[in-house]
């Protein structure tokens, strides 16, 4: 029997190659057998060859660059970057803003409610409006607020809070000499919220310490 040669190459179709046989004259075999997976022959001396394990190497290699690929580069970074920054320049004073309208609004509701229930107290009381002393001491309920007189006449149900002042001076009521509203609203507006509520016991005019009126 003659010695026999084996060439393998790869075929275009994926995980196949081509294997060929030589006779001894150097004739090419007239059979060519496509071998699918697996663990190919020796190719060389000493040397095996994985058929799966080249396949799956070049999956991983594609793998690795798809993912390299998908990466954010220092300029999309930059621009990102500059766009939250421009958002939040135009957002945050629009809250802002809104914060200040909603306690200008609280203000301007409870002085109007203030003032009536004044009103309402001097009427039942012979044209007398209610004294500093007594709107700066406490209610027969138990609370530390101040507003006695009209707490427990049921003129207001709870101690109004200058939302300017701090939470120690919120509740505080301070006189007043403001011969006028113009006067009052100046003096108002003049105040730093420290002084709680300026009242002016003359005249039932009250206004919240650092509001704008």
């Amino acid at each position: 029997m003659g010695m026999t040669m084996i060439y393998l190459s790869r075929l275009d179709l994926p995980g196949a190659v081509c294997c060929r046989v030589w006779g001894v004259s150097g004739k090419r075999a007239t059979e060519e057998r496509p071998v699918h997976q697996g663990a190919i022959g020796n190719a060389g001396p000493g040397k095996g060859v994985s058929l799966m394990s080249r396949i799956q190497g070049d999956k991983q290699m594609h793998s690795m660059r798809n993912t390299m690929a998908k990466g954010f580069t220092l300029v999309e970074i930059l621009i990102v970057v500059v766009i939250l920054g421009i958002l939040a320049a135009i957002v945050v004073p629009q809250f802002t803003n809104a914060a200040n309208e909603a306690r200008q609004g609280n203000v301007e509701t409870q002085t109007s409610t203030l003032e009536n229930q004044l009103e309402l107290y001097a009427a039942q009381n012979n044209g007398n409006y209610p004294t500093v002393a007594q709107l700066n001491a406490d209610p027969a309920d138990g609370s530390t607020n101040g507003w006695s007189v009209m707490i427990d006449g049921d003129y207001i149900k709870e101690a109004p809070s200058n939302p300017y002042a701090p939470a120690a001076n919120a509740f505080t009521v301070t006189n007043s000499n403001a011969a006028n509203s113009a006067a009052a609203d100046a003096e108002a507006n003049a105040g730093d919220g420290s002084q709680g509520w300026y009242y002016n016991p003359n005249t039932g005019r009250i206004r919240a310490s650092g509001g704008s009126y």
